[in-house]
């Protein structure tokens, strides 16, 4: 890869794309939920730290890969029940964004991401990570340790808190 500044060092350390290799992953469509709790506090994931783990060690929310056909709102429930044992309606989320990233090498990535709220924090079972709880007034300095796709999806959840569109 050529470097696009001439006045920086050359480095041997490889960079974030290089790294990825973007090929190996079956799996293209996925969904997740934020969560929260109804009394100003975010419900969220932190990741294990093992190395068959994405994103080790750094908070997501819950969600994961779409299976066969199942649709993006199949996806969300079913990823959110497998991962807290809670079994949310249709009716519990709203959508926040849609997202659709072509790489340089042609692999697509699409997600569909998702808000919940008034969620009983007692009646969750963790199954992956453990559960990382952010009263909303404290989430700015959090967003360095979220996974960049919950950094961005949590970005606009705020946004449409602040503009009392969305109820925490």
């Amino acid at each position: 890869m050529a470097d696009i500044n001439p006045n920086r060092s050359q480095s041997k350390t490889p960079t974030t794309t290089q790294m990825m290799d973007l090929t190996s992953a079956p799996h293209t469509d996925v969904a997740g939920v934020i969560l929260a709790d109804g009394n100003g506090r975010f419900l969220l994931q932190r990741r294990d730290q093992s190395p068959a783990v994405s994103n080790p060690g750094l908070i997501g929310m819950f969600g994961g890969h779409k299976e066969g056909a199942e649709s993006d709102i199949d996806c969300a429930l079913r990823e959110v029940y497998e991962e807290t044992n809670i079994k949310l309606s249709i009716t519990q989320l709203a959508l926040i964004v849609r997202t659709r990233v072509q790489f340089a090498n042609g692999i697509i990535r699409a997600g569909t991401f998702f808000f919940s709220n008034g969620i009983d924090e007692g009646s969750m079972k963790i199954s992956e990570g453990t559960l990382c709880e952010i009263p909303y007034n404290n989430i700015s300095r959090y967003f360095c340790e979220m996974v960049p796709t919950t950094a961005y999806v949590m970005s606009l959840v705020c946004e449409l808190i602040r503009n009392h569109e969305l109820e925490l």
